[in-house]
């Protein structure tokens, strides 16, 4: 699996992305940042709607 840091949209991307069960942290500071961990590609990440862009993350870990 790999981390992704998405910037998304809107609150219903959020939601998109909680019913794929691969939201692993949302920042307080803002909610259109999402640290996501998941098999799929940055491309088929960008093929979410509502999803902005997407970099591999470089944290090492989350502690959630």
């Amino acid at each position: 699996m790999k981390k992704y840091v998405l910037t998304i949209k809107d609150k219903e991307t959020l939601e998109i992305l909680y019913d794929l069960n691969i939201v692993s942290y949302v920042p307080k500071l803002t909610d259109k940042t999402v640290f996501v961990r998941t098999t799929m590609t940055p491309e088929q990440l960008m093929e979410l709607e509502g999803v902005l862009h997407c970099r591999e993350s470089s944290v090492l870990k989350l502690n959630i």
